[in-house]
């Protein structure tokens, strides 16, 4: 990441924590701040996705059904779901399921169904799930642009 770009970010984020301010915008700011990584687990996808509707760990893994929690977790599940399908080793649904909230792979399967049906009848449910998944995405693709000066031989 250019380091004029990262000095913004760092500028916005440490307003946007000195002033509690909780914009997704802000966040997204955070979340690219966040090291690169070629790879990711469930764990932070899920807390990438809680940050964004502003949960902790624990108001996100509850039993709860309040709405914006129950729809953060299927957020989070179908995410990783979609994401491990192109990774080269797989999570299970049972996998996710136990990561987010100690669910089961029904619970995970039922999730992806009810966020897909979501995202094609509710425009700003489809946003939310937009701007999390470009989150995502960008900490991947960020690390694989970069080049790898380890071969480099100096001539």
């Amino acid at each position: 990441m250019n380091k004029a770009i990262r000095d913004i970010l760092e500028t916005l984020f440490e307003f946007a924590r000195k002033h509690d301010y909780q914009h997704p915008h802000m966040i997204i700011a955070a979340e690219l701040l966040i090291e690169h990584k070629t790879e990711i687990d469930i764990r932070e996808i899920k807390m990438i996705v809680y940050r964004y509707f502003n949960l902790s760990e624990g108001k996100g893994d509850s039993k709860t059904r309040k709405r914006n929690i129950v729809q953060a977790r299927q957020i989070a599940m179908e995410l990783s779901w979609t994401i491990s399908q192109e990774f080269k080793k797989k999570w299970s649904l049972a996998d996710i399921g136990i990561e987010i909230g100690g669910k089961d792979h029904a619970t995970v399967l039922h999730a992806c169904k009810t966020v897909k049906n979501l995202r094609e009848t509710d425009r700003r449910y489809n946003h939310i799930y937009n701007d999390l998944e470009i989150i995502i995405r960008s900490k991947l693709r960020e690390n694989e642009s970069e080049p790898q000066t380890d071969n480099i031989e100096s001539q």
